[in-house]
């Protein structure tokens, strides 16, 4: 489940989409609704959402504020910009935060059930991606005395190539500490 928050100064949307929402089926806990931008703020680095719904003018801070600030900390969250303003300023803000979509209201629940479909397949790729990184990187050290044997083994063959040579060292952090040195293979 994915947490999400919504910023919204206007009670009726802000308590429209928290109550008329099906948060669990969509495979999202809903974790706060916030009236202004300065309560998402502190919300936000509380609960670290995974998500957030945030009208764009907004008292204290505005959407776009709200972005920035938390972008700079957090860069994983993604955010979705809901606005009355069908303003291309304020869409080009938003495309320079990378934010994930820009809504303009009113909004009916169905457009935004696809907008949130789609930021939880990008949420699942990116747990995805984590995952086969950390399988990779753990499969490489586990390699890693082998990979470093095979490259000793080279160096002994004379198969190695002269430009290789340092970096291979490099990433083995094996220090040769003498000029000169004599391989004999048996």
């Amino acid at each position: 489940m994915y947490k999400i928050i919504i910023a919204e100064d206007e009670i009726e949307v802000r308590e429209g989409i928290r109550d008329n929402m099906d948060w669990q089926s969509l495979g999202y806990k809903f974790v706060a609704d916030c009236e202004n931008g300065s309560v998402a703020l502190e919300a936000i680095e509380r609960l670290l959402p995974d998500v957030v719904l945030t009208d764009i003018n907004m008292p204290f801070v505005n959407g776009i504020e709200l972005a920035q600030n938390i972008t700079a900390l957090h860069p994983h969250i993604k955010f979705i910009f809901l606005t009355g303003y069908d303003d291309f300023e304020y869409a080009h803000q938003a495309m320079k935060l990378k934010v994930f979509d820009y809504l303009v209201k009113p909004i009916t629940l169905s457009e935004l059930k696809v907008i949130l479909n789609k930021v939880k397949d990008e949420l699942d790729k990116e747990i995805t991606r984590s995952k086969d990184i950390e399988l990779l990187k753990k499969q490489l050290w586990e390699s890693f005395p082998l990979l470093k044997e095979r490259f000793l083994n080279r160096i002994i063959s004379g198969n190695l190539k002269k430009s290789e040579l340092n970096s291979k060292l490099e990433y083995f952090s094996i220090k040769l500490n003498k000029n000169h040195y004599v391989a004999i293979k048996y």
